[in-house]
């Protein structure tokens, strides 16, 4: 039996959504409230942050078969290892999660922070997809896999289509990042 991609990532959301409760799936999003960072003008003007739009996608779709857990982060955010604690199965995280000013902090790099994360997850198994609006480019990140050898064939990118216009209320692009986070947490 020949499936088509979108045929395959049904079959597939089916078996996650009748995951027991043993087998539930486990998808950290972690992303600021940082208005500059949230992509849609709706979830924007509401108050909302792309994780709103995210889980709205993976919960509508995914169901029962899987738990997000929603993590607002900061420049100063310092709870690595409450993620890394919960062992999930997939970790979702802006590319500019970790952006901001903070009047404590000079020089801040919020790349070098991102890579800090990871390395303090980087023992739990989880797959990481990290999105963007635009190409990921933060010092590090990009060979990041070769950095920390047990992310090799664990991290990918999601770079939203349409640039500064992109938002994950767009139907292609949230059939797309359903698509690439269900292939995930079927691997």
């Amino acid at each position: 039996m020949v499936l088509t991609v979108v045929e395959l990532c049904w079959f597939t959301m089916l078996a996650v959504n009748t995951a027991s409760g043993a087998d539930r799936k486990l998808i950290v999003i972690l992303d600021s409230r940082s208005p500059e960072v949230v992509f849609d003008p709706k979830t924007r003007s509401e108050g909302g942050t792309n994780i709103d739009d995210i889980v709205r996608i993976l919960e509508q779709s995914l169901g029962a078969g899987v738990e997000t857990i929603r993590v607002i982060v900061s420049p100063t955010w310092n709870e690595d290892s409450a993620v890394r604690d919960r062992k999930p199965d997939v970790v979702v995280i802006h590319a500019s999660a970790f952006y901001g000013r903070h009047p404590a902090i000079s020089n801040y790099d919020y790349g070098k922070r991102l890579v800090s994360f990871f390395e303090a997850i980087q023992t739990t198994g989880a797959k990481v997809l990290i999105y963007s609006r635009v190409e990921i480019r933060p010092e590090g990140v990009s060979n990041l896999d070769t950095k920390l050898p047990r992310f090799r064939g664990k991290l990918e990118t999601f770079v939203l289509p349409g640039n500064a216009r992109a938002t994950f209320r767009d139907a292609a692009t949230a059939l797309s990042f359903l698509e690439r986070v269900t292939a995930m947490l079927a691997r």
